[in-house]
């Protein structure tokens, strides 16, 4: 079955056991959802599992996956050419980035990316702005927070 509908349901499930602490139900959730997606070449699902697979990372500690990731769903906003069209998707990547890059000591490169979110986030009707500010809080990324 090639159905990209239920590869991100199952990232989205993974999403909701990373927030539960079922973390190996997460990254079994997360990585089947993931190779359903690619197999079907759904750019926006994939970068989606792959910010679901960072958040999970950025929980278990594992600084250098939770990166990968992150930097994986940037680099198909730009080889999809994403870039105008994903405003909030970018704030969200380059605001898990900084805060990966805090907990893994190095402070210059997660104020680079948390003022890259704030950029990023400024460009937003309002409304939208309260709402990736609320997403991004809810993660409790520090480092974006400590920038907001």
């Amino acid at each position: 079955m090639r159905n990209p509908e239920l590869g991100i349901t199952l990232a989205k499930l993974g999403q909701l056991y990373t927030l539960q602490n079922r973390l190996d139900d997460a990254e079994k959730s997360l990585m089947d959802g993931l190779a359903l997606i690619r197999k079907t070449g759904h750019a926006f699902y994939e970068l989606t599992a792959l910010m679901h697979l960072a958040a999970l990372y950025l929980k278990t500690k594992d600084y250098g996956q939770m990166l990968a990731n992150a930097e994986a769903a940037l680099g198909l906003i730009y080889e999809y050419d994403m870039y105008e069209a994903q405003t909030r998707r970018i704030a969200q990547i380059y605001a898990l980035m900084a805060e990966g890059y805090l907990q893994s000591g190095s402070k210059a490169f997660s104020e680079h990316f948390a003022k890259k979110a704030l950029d990023k986030i400024k460009q937003l009707e309002p409304d939208a702005q309260k709402l990736v500010r609320k997403d991004i809080e809810s993660e409790g990324l520090q480092a974006f927070n400590n920038l907001a």
